[in-house]
């Protein structure tokens, strides 16, 4: 058996004719190594032999791609620091950086905790069934979720606990709220700038509401581009922070601490990357030509 561990092509054609012919290659073994035709699958079964040899090619498999993933992330830590300070207009919580490092973890972390078949399997198994038990139960309406009597519940599944989409309702606004600040601090500081010069507060804020709307409906009606600035520096209402609205408009106001959150970002994802320092350096940039 050991003379046969590494096999050959000539193997690959013994192999593909007893598919063919049993639908099963453990033959081929017993053809090539006679001597251990006897003992082959002897209180065994395939599983578990082939289960701790695929975790091995998992784990050498994992080996490669964390070294790549590594040299994706020094690129991009290279990058983030070249542009940190530049001002980005969206797309911010859109960018996967930081979930890169995460996935770096991740497999890590799986890579790490790979195991050999043993008592893990069985407390797997075991999990497994609970959750199958539960599910047949609640099938068989012996279990059900937890239910007040007055309670409404899914339109479609008026016995459902509305559990799974309740979230949802948080979820989706949050990654919208960030975008939103932003044009309301541009609209804060106008409004600060004014009420400081004398001019109500309230007044500010409904010429600024007005003008809102003439811009939105520019935008979605016509088609063009978002003109609120031009018309708060046309309109004679707004002529004592005119001189200042260029000022307030500078992009680098809006993006609060992003530089501090890049340095200390790329810090961590660095720390990250010690370990595969000579993999990233040996490993090439590949460039998308277009």
């Amino acid at each position: 058996m050991e003379a046969h561990l590494t096999v050959t092509d000539e193997e690959f054609d013994i192999a593909r004719v007893e598919e063919q012919k049993r639908r099963h290659h453990v033959h081929t073994y017993g053809i090539v190594a006679p001597s251990a035709a006897g003992i082959i699958h002897l209180g065994a079964t395939s599983c578990f032999v082939t289960d701790n040899t695929e975790l091995i090619l998992m784990r050498d498999a994992l080996d490669l791609l964390l070294s790549r993933i590594a040299k994706v992330l020094n690129n991009l830590i290279q990058f983030a620091m070249e542009w940190k300070a530049e001002p980005a207009l969206s797309w911010t919580h859109l960018q996967a950086a930081q979930h890169l490092m995460f996935d770096l973890e991740n497999i890590e972390q799986v890579r790490e905790g790979l195991k050999f078949r043993g008592a893990q399997a069985g407390l797997g198994s075991t999990a497994q069934k609970i959750c199958g038990d539960i599910r047949l139960l609640a099938n068989w309406r012996e279990i059900e979720e937890p239910f007040e009597t007055s309670q409404i519940g899914s339109s479609a599944m008026m016995e459902r606990t509305l559990d799974d989409s309740a979230i949802r309702r948080i979820d989706i606004p949050e990654p919208f709220n960030s975008h939103v600040i932003q044009l309301v601090r541009l609209i804060f500081q106008i409004i600060m700038k004014l009420a400081a010069k004398g001019v109500s507060r309230q007044e500010a804020h409904e010429q600024i509401r007005v003008l809102s709307h003439q811009a939105g409906y520019v935008v979605k009606h016509e088609g063009k581009p978002n003109d609120l600035v031009s018309r708060i520096k046309s309109a004679e209402f707004f002529r004592p922070v005119w001189d200042e609205l260029d000022d307030m408009l500078r992009a680098e106001l809006y993006i609060g601490r992003s530089v501090e959150i890049v340095e200390r970002f790329c810090g961590i994802a660095e720390e990250k990357l010690k370990p595969y320092k000579s993999s990233v350096e040996k490993l090439a940039t590949a460039e998308l030509v277009v």
